[in-house]
């Protein structure tokens, strides 16, 4: 079963997957393999994840920067106000860089799981500005809308604090970030909040 599993049919024969051990020189493999004209090629794993990681980190912040004028499109078209349409958009983008700018000093860097965190957080948080900025009309309607964004905020932090206590390192990784995301989202929205509709 463990060779089965190094085995790959392909149609020109079988592939294999050889971990060499005691490597010192791979230059000298990879000469080796190349002057032999053997079928074999000698791949560094660990260069080909960094690249993978890298052309995913591109992919996605095209995808995000996509995305970002599309939600600044709608907003804009809905709100009909771009002071409203900036003060519903500030406090997620800033809760996610603070979150991104913590986990890469104090995490060792951003991996994958970080920014597929980073966007869930993204978009709990927009929800959490929305609602801040649009439904805070008099002082009875702000308090409502507050009590039940904090009740969303508790709510859904909690479950991915929760999830953050995993001795799984993805899923404590995951976790924390969308935990994180969401309390500061909570907390720059309420400080972008408007005041209350008629108070001066």
């Amino acid at each position: 079963m463990r060779l089965a599993g190094q085995l790959n049919r392909t149609e020109s024969g079988w592939r294999a997957i050889i971990v060499p051990t005691g490597l010192n020189d791979a230059d000298a493999l990879e000469n080796l393999l190349a002057d032999h004209q053997a079928a074999g090629r000698l791949v560094d794993l660990r260069a080909t994840s960094e690249a993978m990681v890298a052309a995913y980190r591109l992919d996605a912040g095209q995808s995000l920067g996509i995305a970002l004028a599309l939600i600044i499109i709608v907003l804009l078209a809905r709100l009909k106000d771009i002071r409203l349409t900036l003060r519903v958009l500030l406090p997620p983008l800033a809760a996610i860089a603070c979150t991104a700018a913590l986990f890469s000093v104090f995490d060792q860097g951003l991996t994958i799981v970080h920014l597929v965190g980073l966007l869930l957080a993204a978009g709990i948080g927009l929800d959490f500005a929305i609602f801040s900025s649009t439904l805070a009309g008099d002082a009875r309607s702000r308090a409502r809308t507050n009590r039940a964004v904090s009740l969303c905020a508790l709510s859904s932090g909690g479950v991915f604090f929760i999830l953050g206590q995993s001795d799984i390192g993805l899923l404590r990784m995951l976790g924390l970030t969308v935990a994180t995301g969401i309390l500061l989202s909570w907390l720059f929205a309420r400080l972008c909040q408007p005041p209350p509709a008629g108070s001066q």
